[in-house]
């Protein structure tokens, strides 16, 4: 799940409460990070059974119609 020197415990107020789509749970991978492409990272979504405060929950996002049919 990469290196080390991601901690989820440590990066992450405990008071922070992180509701996530079920969908991405289902993702090879997602991008996190800020604002820069220097401080995003490629990871498994699996990092949020990490997380403390943490619920995937069903049906959270919004689904866009395809602009493909």
């Amino acid at each position: 799940m990469g290196g080390s020197y991601f901690r989820p415990e440590k990066t992450l107020p405990a008071s922070l409460l992180l509701w996530v789509d079920s969908v991405v749970m289902k993702c090879d991978y997602i991008i996190l990070g800020g604002g820069s492409r220097s401080i995003k990272i490629k990871i498994s979504p699996a990092v949020f059974n990490l997380t403390p405060n943490t619920e995937v929950i069903e049906g959270l996002a919004i689904r866009r119609m395809s602009v493909l049919g």
